[in-house]
């Protein structure tokens, strides 16, 4: 399987100056390794000079979004043992990680998609970001990010 290019993403002008915080576009889930049982898989997902942005004090944020047509259910990562991430140095990026049964349905469908948010130094440190788990919409309130 091929590495993933970068998603698309926009540097927004938030209010309280959080100039130059991240925010890629939706994007599907495209893994890198899907173990052959079809229950652990993970993907690579690139951030160019992360371990500049890692050392000015920068944060990270991964969403899920669940869009079943009917509702849509936007989740910060870690969910419970199924969904969870970690930031590699070693590999350059977002190490997203997911653990369930047939885990391969959630590759390529534009009903489970991510999107990360990359917040500089000085606006993470504004904001207090100890917990990674801030639901989406506050995220996008506290940023004014329509």
């Amino acid at each position: 399987m091929e590495k993933m290019e970068h998603p698309a993403h926009k540097e927004n002008q938030g209010a309280d100056g959080n100039a130059n915080v991240i925010i890629s576009d939706w994007f599907q889930i495209e893994f890198d390794y899907i173990d052959s049982t079809d229950t652990n898989a993970h993907m690579i997902i690139p951030i160019e000079n992360l371990d500049g942005f890692l050392q000015n004090g920068g944060a990270i944020l991964l969403y899920i979004k669940w869009d079943e047509g009917t509702f849509v259910d936007i989740l910060p990562l870690p969910v419970d043992t199924r969904f969870f991430y970690f930031v590699s140095t070693l590999e350059g990026g977002i190490i997203f990680n997911a653990v369930q049964n047939n885990v391969g349905n959630l590759e390529n469908t534009p009903q489970v998609t991510l999107q990360y948010v990359l917040i500089p130094g000085n606006a993470s440190a504004r904001m207090n970001l100890n917990d990674s788990k801030i639901p989406y919409q506050e995220l996008m309130e506290h940023l004014d990010i329509k």
